[in-house]
Order: C-alpha cells, then structure tokens, then sequence
C-alpha cells in the first residue's frame, strides 16, 4: 500500500484537490453562477438538470486534461517528439512515437512509457544517447512489453546521476545485488582499468558477510594475488591445472550429493585467458568445458565463479561467456569488447571511465554504471587475505 500511494502520490494529490475546487464551486453554483442567468430561462424546466450536466461534464474533461498533464507535461512530450523527428525515429508508414506518461520507480528514477508504433527496441538503443542528451537523463534500461505495443525506457536525470559506488563498507555491489547473492561474474578490462581492485573488494565483502566461506584462487600471473601465496588452496601459474580440477572434483561430489554446500565455495580466476592460451589443445579444451559446466550449474550447489579476463573472446569460454549472469566491465572497453558481454546495451556505454570506474549488468536487468571506492588498500589486502585463511 505504502509503494502504491508513494508510486502514485502527484495523482492522489492532484485528483484530491480538484474534487475539493470541483465541490466548492459545486456548492456555490446557485448564488454564484444560476443568479447570473435570467429568471426566464432558470424558471424553464431541466434548466438546473442541463446546466448541472454542463458543469460535472467541464470538471470531467478538465480532469483528464490534468491528469495527463500530470502524467507528462506538455514540455516533455514537446522535447521527445522533437528529438523522435530530428532523428527519424520511425516506423515504415513513418509514425513517430509517442510519449504517454511518466512514471516514478524509486528516488530520481522514473520510466518513460512510450507508445512505440511497432518501432523496435534496437532503433531506440540506436538513439539513446540523442534522447539522453535531449532530454537531459541517463538511460539505464529500454524493454518492450504489453504485447510489443509499449516501449519503456527507465532514466535518471543527470543531475542526480552518479555511479553506484563499491566500497568496503557494506555487502552491496551496485544497486540491485548483494555478495551473499552474487551471480557467476565476468569481469573484464585492461591492465590499469582497476579489475583487480574489484576483485579483491568482492572477496573482501564475501570475508566480511559470509565468514564462513571458502577462496579458491588461480593466479596465473601470480602477481597480484601472491600475498595469498602461503594459503592451501591458493595456485600459482605452474598449479591453475591441479586448481581448476581440485576446484571442479570438489563440485562434482557435491553434484552426487545432490544437496547444495553449507559453506559457499568460490573460485576466483584471475588472467583466464592467458590461462587457457599457455595451454596445449587437449588440455586448454578441458578447462574450457569444465568452466562451462560450472558457470551453467555450479550456483544450485552453492558454488561460484568469479572470472578476470581483459577480453572476453569465445574462445576462451566457448558457451560459458553467455551463461555468466553477472557482467562487469571496468576501464573503456572498445566496441569489440562491449559487444561480447553487453550484446544489446552497448550503445548505453557511452561515459569515458577512469580507473575503478565502469558498467555492471545483472542478469540483463539494466545498465548501471560503478564505481569503486576504496581509500585504505591495506585494510582491503588484509580483509581479503581473511578469505584466504
């Protein structure tokens, strides 16, 4: 009830104080509006009836008319079409869309709800960064629904657009996920773009909210994961073979259990794909299927894997590259690069990222720009090396 009223409170309020003027002048219609008419034409019969129904027919359409102002305001709509023309935002009879309504979802967040005359969801992602700039928003997610009918665009304005910050001071990562929910995740970027920073604070945040959980760790480059060096289920470049199949062995006797694990167990991979490069077919073509299989079902038996690659080539990954649910990027990824992991979303990419910042997408449920946060790195080695031992 509380979300219904908070959804829809400019209506509630609008409507409640039209009824209150529409009452009002309903109440003084006789002194101040019929003793205005001639006695002749008051005296006549249905006289009161016709102008009675005169007046609750004006209160009616006026207030649709504001309701809909409400809804969109005339400026809006006025921006949107405009936009819509300029860029040929049309279908093949060329109609334009058309804006229906506004709609609050959260705090500075609303949808656009769009009466899209069969224009497709590419044409709008085609545009969005024109609809952004001209009508001043971030555009975080555009669904179709209603049958095909209805496209909906969900936006910020910029002004209160901001990154959705990493820290380590809560389990949150981004705003619509949780470490003790954290989906099988690839995270992507170059050397410099802060992915490792990322995946140490995931590890850091599991330590904090999930003690009990387990680390394994392939360092292939066995840099920036070597503090961890001493632990036993740590692998360095020469043992990621023994790992992954120590780490899947471990899995596939859960499997036959058919329970799922009582502590979390991760795998965090860092470099993959100079992993699997350095390794000869046979070999690199087991770790690949291996790494399918657990990306696909590992979860159900509480346990996880988290990927650090700079690119996400399939052949890396062969099927398991569309079965991650969870999808970073950090730094600038060129076109290439966004295309493999965010399909459908790459033409909502459009910020310069600095180290430690980039683009979140959970289980294709919008685009959400992050950043992460961390002013002690000392306490984030030492919360991490808690995951380790």
């Amino acid at each position: 009830m509380k979300n219904f009223i908070y959804k829809n409170k400019k209506y509630i309020i609008t409507v409640l104080v039209y009824l209150i003027a529409v009452l009002t002048v309903w109440s003084v219609r006789e002194n101040f509006l019929y003793s205005h008419i001639p006695s002749m034409i008051r005296k006549m019969q249905y006289t009161h009836t016709v102008f009675d129904t005169i007046i609750l027919t004006v209160a009616f359409a006026g207030l649709i008319s504001l309701v809909r102002l409400v809804r969109c305001s005339l400026q809006v709509k006025q921006k949107f079409d405009k936009v819509c023309r300029r860029h040929a935002i049309t279908n093949r009879t060329d109609e334009f869309p058309k804006l229906r309504s506004v709609i609050p979802c959260g705090k500075h967040k609303y949808i656009y709800s769009i009466s899209n005359k069969d224009i497709t969801r590419t044409m709008f992602m085609d545009n969005a960064e024109a609809l952004e700039q001209a009508l001043d928003m971030r555009i975080s997610d555009i669904r179709v629904c209603r049958g095909g009918k209805i496209t909906e665009i969900f936006i910020t304005p910029k002004k209160y657009y901001k990154p959705a910050e990493i820290t380590l001071d809560d389990e949150n990562l981004g705003s619509n996920m949780t470490v003790d929910r954290l989906l099988n995740a690839v995270i992507c970027g170059n050397t410099g773009s802060g992915k490792t920073v990322l995946m140490k604070t995931i590890m850091a945040k599991i330590a904090k909210y999930q003690p009990s959980a387990n680390f394994h760790i392939l360092d292939f480059k066995n840099y920036d994961f070597r503090e961890f060096s001493d632990c036993p289920l740590y692998y360095s470049y020469k043992d990621c073979v023994r790992g992954m199949n120590n780490f899947y062995n471990f899995f596939k006797k859960q499997q036959g259990s058919g329970q799922a694990a009582k502590k979390p167990q991760y795998l965090v991979i860092d470099e993959w794909s100079s992993f699997v490069t350095s390794l000869d077919k046979k070999i690199r073509e087991d770790m690949i299927s291996k790494l399918e299989e657990l990306v696909t079902i590992s979860r159900v038996y509480n346990y996880h894997i988290l990927v650090g690659v700079q690119r996400a080539d399939s052949i890396y990954f062969g099927s398991a590259r569309f079965n991650f649910k969870c999808r970073i990027a950090m730094g600038n990824l060129d076109a290439e690069g966004k295309r493999m992991l965010f399909g459908g979303y790459t033409e909502l990419m459009n910020e310069q990222n600095e180290t430690g910042e980039g683009y979140l997408l959970v289980d294709g449920k919008g685009l959400e720009r992050i950043k992460v946060v961390i002013k002690d790195f000392e306490k984030l080695d030492e919360m991490a090396g808690k995951a380790m031992h």
